[in-house]
């Protein structure tokens, strides 16, 4: 069992250990994703999943994110977010170990509404195709148990079973319980490789995308899947615009921002999620004009700093917290000019 901490990125190293296995091509496909046990039916997967999703913020919330930038190895613009539990990224087993960031962004209870209940085992899965290979089931398969906590549950976890061990120690009974910790968690190799597994795709014209363009270049260009029954996607009720509160265009959002020294937050509402909308809602709320607003900056919980623009605020969901600072960086016309940075918080 390894212990995550949810949205905290960990490093996935992929690498070759059959250096004597005979190989087709260089290139191989690994997609990387988030399963349920294998106790666990299609139907009970796609039913904990859609209940997870009905409770996100944003109907584009991932399971699964990578840090590209923070990753090596892995072949240049070869990744692809095939669903929102599942990744795929290509690499050269005979050149160098691929290096993965990943994130999980869910936790084990996040699919029962009963309190203290114990969560849902969840496996990374990584499933390896040859590039030219004919063959329609991987040719390697494995899986690592996770549990995934918040607020640094993880450690705590993992202190706590330290406790509980050298208690047993001192006592003498039921070491044989407990494992080692250790640094890095070894994935298990997995016998079946057949099972099919569960990508979750719920948004409309991420299904669209997925089971045409995703499939057919499968089909044609890695034969790593050659019929839309090899991979089994969660089956949804088609979705008129209204069902999302209009176009993408229209969206509104909801952000709250505060000054670092205020307790209460206020509500900013993006009549857009475009730079645009933005702006116009922090005129609203503080009385700044649009046109002296020079720069919006985000600044993110790792410090680093970011200009806005409409691709960033179209992935923040309702509810994202901001402590706001509105700084007169000069003055033009008897009018002073604004510099705005918001710096992304986590409410405890």
């Amino acid at each position: 069992m390894t212990y995550l901490n949810k949205g905290q990125f960990y490093t996935l190293t992929l690498e070759n250990t059959h250096l004597e296995r005979p190989r087709i091509c260089k290139t191989v496909k690994s997609v990387i994703m988030v399963v349920f046990r294998d106790d666990k039916t299609i139907e009970d997967d796609a039913k904990a999943w859609e209940f997870w999703h009905g409770r996100q913020h944003s109907l584009k919330q991932r399971v699964l994110d990578v840090d590209t930038k923070n990753s090596s190895g892995i072949l240049c613009n070869c990744v692809e977010e095939i669903s929102l539990n599942a990744v795929a990224i290509r690499w050269n087993p005979t050149d160098q170990p691929a290096k993965v960031s990943l994130a999980v962004n869910c936790l084990s209870t996040d699919f029962s509404n009963q309190k203290g209940v114990k969560g849902f085992p969840l496996h990374v899965q990584v499933d390896s195709f040859e590039e030219l290979s004919d063959q329609q089931t991987p040719i390697h398969r494995a899986f690592c148990q996770i549990k995934i906590f918040c607020d640094k549950g993880a450690e705590r976890k993992a202190r706590d079973e330290e406790r509980r061990k050298d208690a047993k120690v001192k006592k003498k009974s039921d070491v044989e319980l407990y494992h080692e910790s250790n640094d890095r968690s070894l994935f298990y190799t997995m016998a079946d490789l057949r099972k099919c597994p569960l990508l979750f795709n719920p948004i409309p014209e991420y299904m669209h995308y997925t089971q045409q363009a995703k499939i057919q270049n499968f089909t044609e260009t890695s034969n790593e899947f050659n019929s839309k029954e090899d991979v089994l996607f969660l089956p949804k009720r088609l979705k008129t615009s209204s069902d999302y509160g209009g176009t993408k265009e229209n969206q509104r959002v909801l952000l709250y921002v505060k000054d670092e020294k205020d307790e209460v937050f206020t509500a900013l509402l993006l009549l857009s999620p475009t730079i645009e909308g933005l702006c116009r809602a922090i005129e609203e709320k503080y009385r700044i004009s649009v046109s002296t607003i020079k720069n919006v900056y985000k600044k993110s919980k790792r410090g680093i700093l970011v200009k806005m623009d409409d691709n960033i605020i179209r992935h923040y969901s309702n509810e994202c917290t901001f402590i706001i600072d509105i700084k007169k960086i000069a003055e033009r016309d008897n009018n002073l000019i604004y510099d705005i940075i918001m710096s992304e918080i986590e409410i405890q």
